[in-house]
């Protein structure tokens, strides 16, 4: 069943109030009518809809709560050197089907490419691509992605994490996957990639120095893109999904 997400503006009481892009999403693409029942996510919590009126709006009424908890055991936040626009996008798109919480770009010496922060950094676009994601996915919440910050305004953040991981090829000795989740109870987690180039030894420093332990993917070298999945993904069978306890 097709999902949409809509802010608390667009609900009064039992009827919802669908416009923008996802009107033209309803009614030509999928070729919707009056009648038909779809999922509005707001605020975490999933309702159960039926389409009343289609028009310039889609008004709908609210049938029943049918929120499904599809939250990990904990918050993944993953930092990215800069990458190509194509490579973040996948790397986006990915990360919201697999429940990352946050993504942030960073601003790293070895990233292929320079940007400037504000006037280049598509976020509009990350975003939608979020939200089709989101939707696809079936979460009833939207993965936050940040503008581009430095490896200065990331450590300004630290204290909103619990376990800070550095991701490094030629780590041997610690692997991503020996965490031991049953005795640290971790809740928030941030984990730093770096770009196509990889860390500057400088960088490098900077993160260790601040708390971050250094880590291993395995015995292969990944690409960056597919690096952030992979952490993903172990965490995420780490953490283990709220509908599990």
């Amino acid at each position: 069943m097709q999902r949409y997400f809509v802010n608390v503006n667009q609900l009064n009481k039992n009827v919802v109030t669908i416009s923008g892009s996802d009107v033209h999403h309803i009614k030509d693409v999928m070729r919707m009518h009056s009648g038909d029942k779809i999922i509005c996510s707001c605020d975490e919590v999933a309702y159960l809809c039926v389409i009343e009126e289609i028009s310039d709006v889609v008004r709908c009424s609210i049938l029943e709560d049918i929120t499904k908890n599809t939250s990990l055991n904990g918050k993944v936040t993953i930092a990215q050197g800069l990458v190509r626009r194509e490579k973040t996008e996948e790397v986006v798109r990915r990360l919201t089907e697999l429940g990352c919480s946050n993504y942030i770009p960073l601003i790293m010496k070895r990233s292929i490419i320079k940007i400037d922060k504000i006037n280049d950094f598509k976020l509009d676009r990350y975003q939608k691509i979020i939200k089709e994601a989101s939707e696809q996915s079936q979460r009833n919440d939207l993965m936050k992605i940040s503008g581009v910050k430095s490896i200065n305004d990331l450590i300004k953040e630290l204290n909103d994490y619990d376990l800070l991981l550095l991701a490094d090829a030629n780590e041997d000795n610690f692997m991503l996957k020996d965490i031991d989740f049953v005795a640290n109870h971790y809740q928030n987690i941030l984990v730093v990639i770096g770009p196509e180039g990889g860390f500057d030894d400088s960088e490098k420093e900077i993160l260790i120095n601040n708390g971050f332990k250094v880590v291993s993917f395995g015995a292969r070298v990944l690409r960056t893109e597919t690096a952030p999945l992979y952490a993903m993904s172990v965490l995420g069978f780490l953490l283990g999904d709220k509908d599990e306890d």
